[in-house]
């Protein structure tokens, strides 16, 4: 045999193993196709109202401070009473056909356990949540 026979099986051997591949591999095409719409359903999308956005600030000494539009509108130190607070003003968004979003800001001298509190209020009600990397200088 000359050595371009060999060269061809071995290509038809590597070709069988692909197609082997090919065949028990798990191939799943996941494409979401956006159809024209009309005009109408296109502004209603653009007018979405901006979500609540409610700073919630981990205090050391005064424990949870609470902020709307860079204005402080409760400081509340237990955990239960911040808690209360919350689902109120998570009803009350959803209520007006708003979102509430939380931003968690805990100072760098706080208590680790104050924002895991925060965080479990959050998980409890399904309230959107993120922490303020931004704001904690460690």
């Amino acid at each position: 045999m000359n050595s371009g026979g060999i060269i061809i099986r071995l290509i038809d051997v590597a070709m069988i193993i692909l197609f082997g591949f090919i065949a028990i591999s798990d191939i799943k095409v996941r494409a979401q196709i956006k159809l024209p719409t009309d005009q109408q359903e296109e502004r209603q999308q653009t007018e979405e109202k901006e979500p609540v956005v409610l700073f919630v600030k981990i205090e050391l000494d005064q424990g949870y401070i609470l902020e709307e539009n860079e204005v402080v509108i409760a400081e509340i130190n237990e955990a239960k009473e911040l808690e209360e607070f919350l689902l109120q003003r998570y009803e009350q968004a959803k209520a007006s056909g708003l979102d509430m979003v939380l931003l968690i800001e805990p100072d760098e001298n706080s208590i680790i356990q104050k924002t895991v509190d925060v965080l479990d209020i959050c998980e409890r009600y399904k309230i959107p949540k993120n922490i303020n990397y931004e704001s904690m200088q460690f």
